[in-house]
């Protein structure tokens, strides 16, 4: 993959280490608690006094006991090294989801414990930030000082006691680190947004409430939430939103996975069990509802523990190529789905087993499904953005396809139109020749009118077919020039010779010899003076004027053919040159409609022109030919 495909991937993936660097840091302040012990109470109902003197096992790290309805006992050792400005320290407490926390120290503490989590509002923390913080003197000597943890999320657990400096410190390194994972999730939404808002496709629809959700998630999970939680909404607690969130993220991850994996026509059983599955995120939402948020996270855990390995596998049933060729492209070779399916796994694993106390955790569990986020969402942009590169692709090819289509379907049909005239046209003609030929053949006695008769209707038969087979060479480009000089004036003089009634015709003005194809020109100046006998009143005289002209610089001769206007009237400027046009008054005389097309086609054949120009008194043609042609 290419910096040009996704130009952001570079900046993405640079963000994402600094991301990783700026971790480094957290481990280097001073922590002062030297020692850790746990005591379980299973019955949740111990107060201080009575836990204070049970046994204790040490541990070291993070508290890893996973969902539990116990209530866990930690007591500390604080050092309380050199003295602060502000003679204090600060106790602080990870994650930001906890339910119940509370700190005894007996021997500072007056008034009893404090107590702080997610289900009070920040303002009873003596220093405030995303996690829980507890104030307590530094006091002189090392103290033990115990920790209550009571909670319907997972029993996980990291505590430090800093110094107020160190932990403003910590504080602003965790927030500089978190900002632009929040960022980059904030513009993988964004992205998928626009894209959706494009064309409301499914999968992108999916990928935006999967985004959507995550940012929710990412926000109550550090945090956020309860930092600016409003007094009249704490009947609703960030813990109860933040379970709701959990729920409703793994389902719209898992019903993302669904709508994405399909599109590679995987095992259609391993798909369908995505449809199986699915209703067990609503058992969960209505544990929730019924108050048993413990079940309800602990079958969500379960849930997204199993969940990606059945993705995974569904990954790897993908055929290597797909039997049925479909429309639309796929979007990624199949290694790059497996692989993706492979780190969700991993990551995955890496913050559910210490959530649910199966391993030991480390401090990436806390952060496993933050980054889980991140990265996900940006492997799936790039999918989707090369999905959406190829499915563009796809469009235009189709659009060109569809367009090719069109133009055949089109030219299917002026051919088939054409074809309907054509056959119209040679109905209509030879309709009335062959009328006159079999009446003649009829007839008892043949007299020499009749014969005269049936030997017209036979050449107007032979005209209109020969039309027609000179359009068919002239669409097939057949009709190849032969150049040969050529009187154009003497070629005038025995055409008319060979017209009826000779005398009518004028012709005035002389032109030079020309090169050119004599057959052609034959055939168009025949055209013109037999339109001209046939559309003209009978017995009036036809001009013909013979002159040179120049035409777009090209020196050359014209050739004029007036006429009256007799019955069938003057003929549509705008269709006198196309194919089978004829008068609506015209066809009492034999035609084809075939001979100013020839007429014009053959022109500019042998690369000359013919124009309709007519006078308020004629019909008038203009025949324009150069001196000589290029072929």
């Amino acid at each position: 993959m290419n910096s040009k495909t996704n130009p952001w991937l570079a900046p993405a993936l640079c963000i994402c280490l600094l991301c990783l660097a700026a971790i480094a840091p957290l481990a280097q302040a001073q922590d002062h608690i030297t020692e850790r012990a746990l005591f379980e109470d299973t019955s949740g109902q111990l107060g201080f006094a009575a836990a204070r003197d049970r046994e204790y096992r040490a541990f070291t790290g993070l508290l890893s006991r996973g969902f539990s309805r116990s209530a866990f006992w930690i007591r500390l050792r604080i050092e309380p090294g050199a003295p602060t400005p502000e003679g204090r320290l600060i106790v602080r407490v990870r994650p930001g989801y906890l339910d119940q926390i509370s700190l005894h120290d007996p021997g500072f503490q007056l008034d009893g414990p404090v107590t702080s989590g997610d289900r009070y509002p920040i303002d009873r923390d003596a220093y405030r930030s995303l996690y829980f913080n507890f104030a307590i003197p530094q006091g002189a000597a090392p103290r033990d000082i115990w920790l209550r943890l009571k909670t319907t999320s997972t029993n996980l657990m990291h505590v430090e006691v800093l110094s107020p400096h160190q932990a403003l410190q910590r504080d602003r390194v965790h927030e500089l680190t978190f900002a632009p994972v929040l960022t980059l999730q904030l513009f993988f939404l964004l992205w998928g947004l626009l894209h959706w808002l494009q064309g409301r496709e499914t999968l992108l629809g999916a990928f935006v409430l999967k985004q959507s959700l995550g940012l929710l998630y990412a926000l109550a999970y550090l945090g956020y939430f309860r930092l600016f939680w409003p007094d009249w909404l704490w009947p609703l607690s960030p813990s109860l939103l933040l379970t709701i969130l959990i729920v409703l993220f793994a389902a719209s991850a898992y019903y993302f996975d669904y709508r994405l994996l399909r599109e590679f026509r995987p095992n259609p059983w391993l798909l369908g069990l995505f449809r199986m599955i699915l209703p067990l995120f609503a058992v969960a939402l209505l544990l929730v509802a019924l108050g048993d948020v413990g079940k309800a996270l602990t079958l969500t855990n379960a849930l997204v523990l199993v969940l990606p390995l059945h993705s995974l596998a569904t990954a790897i049933s993908i055929p290597a190529r797909d039997p049925q060729p479909r429309d639309e492209p796929t979007l990624v070779p199949k290694p790059y789905v497996v692989t993706l399916y492979v780190l969700i796994v991993i990551s995955l694993s890496i913050s559910t087993f210490p959530a649910m106390g199966l391993v030991p955790a480390g401090d990436w569990s806390f952060n496993g499904f933050l980054f889980y986020t991140l990265w996900t969402g940006l492997a799936v942009v790039i999918l989707l953005q090369i999905r959406a590169q190829r499915l563009a692709r796809r469009r235009v090819e189709l659009e060109m396809a569809y367009r090719k289509a069109q133009q055949h379907s089109e030219l299917e049909t002026a051919k088939r139109q054409e074809m309907g005239r054509f056959l119209a046209m040679v109905t209509h003609e030879l309709k009335t020749p062959l009328a006159i030929v079999r009446m003649v053949l009829g007839a008892a006695h043949r007299t020499p009118t009749l014969s005269m008769q049936a030997d017209q209707a036979i050449d107007d038969m032979a005209t209109v077919i020969e039309r027609c087979a000179l359009a068919d060479r002239l669409d097939n480009s057949l009709l190849k020039p032969q150049v040969t000089e050529c009187d154009v004036e003497a070629q005038v003089r025995e055409l008319v010779e060979h017209r009826p009634m000779p005398e009518r015709f004028e012709l005035t003005g002389a032109a030079a010899r020309i090169h050119t194809d004599s057959a052609l020109l034959r055939i168009i100046i025949t055209n013109l003076l037999d339109n001209a006998i046939k559309y003209s009143p009978p017995q009036s005289p036809i001009s013909l004027r013979l002159e040179p002209a120049a035409r777009h610089g090209i020196d050359g001769i014209a050739l004029e053919v007036a006429n009256r206007p007799g019955k069938s009237g003057r003929p549509d400027p705008d269709r006198v040159f196309d194919r089978y046009y004829r008068h609506a008054k015209a066809h009492n005389v034999t035609g084809s409609g075939l001979g100013l097309f020839l007429c014009r086609g053959m022109a500019r054949l042998i690369e000359g022109d013919i124009d309709y120009c007519p006078t308020p008194t004629h019909i008038r043609f203009r025949l324009w030919l150069p001196r000589s042609i290029s072929r």
